[in-house]
């Protein structure tokens, strides 16, 4: 990997420690452009996007507060907001 691609790798993965545990750092635009930057950056260096996802993560550990609320009920589907950028 690329050091600056690993500078930028850190950097994310410091935003979504900050995120999870409350103190976010950037706001969504800001970490939304980085991190699709990134994707794209390592699938440049041929990074499969099962090896871009297990590198950047997804989600974190919860945080105490986190671990409070219960699980819903949906009377419509959640769906993911992962797709978002796709214009499939």
């Amino acid at each position: 990997m690329k050091k600056l691609t690993q500078q930028k790798l850190n950097t994310i993965k410091e935003y979504n420690n900050s995120y999870y545990n409350g103190t976010p750092q950037v706001d969504d635009l800001t970490y939304d452009l980085l991190r699709k930057g990134l994707e794209i950056e390592m699938k440049l260096e041929g990074f499969s996007q099962e090896e871009i996802d297990a590198e950047i993560g997804i989600g974190s550990t919860p945080t105490s507060i986190a671990t409070h609320f219960e699980k819903a009920e949906h009377e419509i589907k959640m769906l993911s907001l992962q797709n978002t950028f796709n214009l499939e």
